[in-house]
């Protein structure tokens, strides 16, 4: 999937925070006719205005695109009731449905449903993925990955798709032998990754800033990169505790909106400036491990 209009921004995690989002919005003077925003991932999750939030992106039509991000999936399988809940014993205990019919419920989810997991910009040749690249891949290796992952849930549905994400999770691409192991690889890469170990496993379990991992642990923009290709920038967010950051490989949008920290805006044109807005003051603290 490929955006290039007039101006482009991302949007990190927003979590439910929609009057925060419609701040940012009048803040860089977006305008749905020329401009054009991809949303980092995590619309679900925490905030008070999560389902709505969702069908206020819907609503702004081709001026928005969204990649799924974790608590996006989570929020899914609760809606679908699928295996992968009653199996993990997982329950999404926040889904506010305030002023929303069924059917405007299912539609706000069916769009979920929908998005990519990995948007490419063409104006800049930026990925934009919820949590990253996982630094055994080239980018194209990522966006076939990605585009794997969307035919999967075309042909068996997104009750298997999320079945890989809560109960298949792939943390090591080295043994991934199996297409559903690859699968299971892409999207807890795509949705999950913070830190890698020595080996470039994944590890899921610390959540915190760099710097305040166990030994063993780095932060996978850290990691040896296999990615060769020249003025690519990965664009991610799910890492509140990292914040606003920002190398010429790498952007990290998520600035702890539904923690009481701000919603971030990043244009898509030379040096990625940012736009910041104030989220909820009742934030609720960051996670720092599982």
């Amino acid at each position: 999937m490929s955006v290039n209009p007039q101006r482009r921004f991302v949007i990190g995690d927003v979590h439910g925070c929609l009057p925060t989002l419609k701040q940012l919005l009048a803040s860089i003077c977006f305008n749905p006719s020329n401009d054009r925003l991809i949303f980092v991932g995590d619309l679900l999750g925490r905030g008070r205005w999560q389902l709505e939030t969702v069908a206020y992106v819907e609503a702004l039509g081709s001026a928005a695109a969204v990649v799924l991000g974790n608590h996006d999936l989570h929020g899914l399988a609760h809606w679908l009731e699928s295996g992968a809940v009653s199996r993990n014993g997982y329950s999404h205990k926040d889904l506010p449905k305030r002023d929303m019919s069924a059917g405007h419920v299912g539609m706000a989810f069916a769009f979920l449903a929908k998005s990519p997991f990995l948007v490419c910009d063409a104006g800049t040749n930026a990925l934009v993925c919820h949590a990253g690249i996982a630094p055994q891949l080239t980018f194209t290796e990522a966006q076939q990955l990605a585009e794997d992952l969307s035919r999967f849930r075309e042909k068996v549905g997104m009750a298997a798709l999320l079945d890989l994400f809560i109960n298949e999770p792939c943390c090591d691409w080295n043994r991934a032998a199996t297409v559903r192991q690859r699968l299971g690889f892409a999207v807890t890469s795509c949705t999950r990754m913070k830190f890698c170990r020595a080996d470039g496993s994944l590890d899921l379990r610390f959540k915190g800033a760099p710097g305040t991992q166990p030994a063993g642990l780095v932060p996978w923009f850290e990691r040896p990169l296999v990615r060769t290709q020249a003025s690519q920038t990965i664009i991610f967010g799910h890492w509140a505790a990292l914040g606003h950051w920002h190398t010429p490989d790498a952007v990290c949008c998520d600035t702890g909106c539904v923690y009481g920290g701000y919603l971030t805006a990043v244009e898509l044109a030379e040096g990625f400036p940012a736009t910041s807005v104030k989220g909820p003051e009742e934030g609720v603290p960051i996670p720092t491990a599982s």
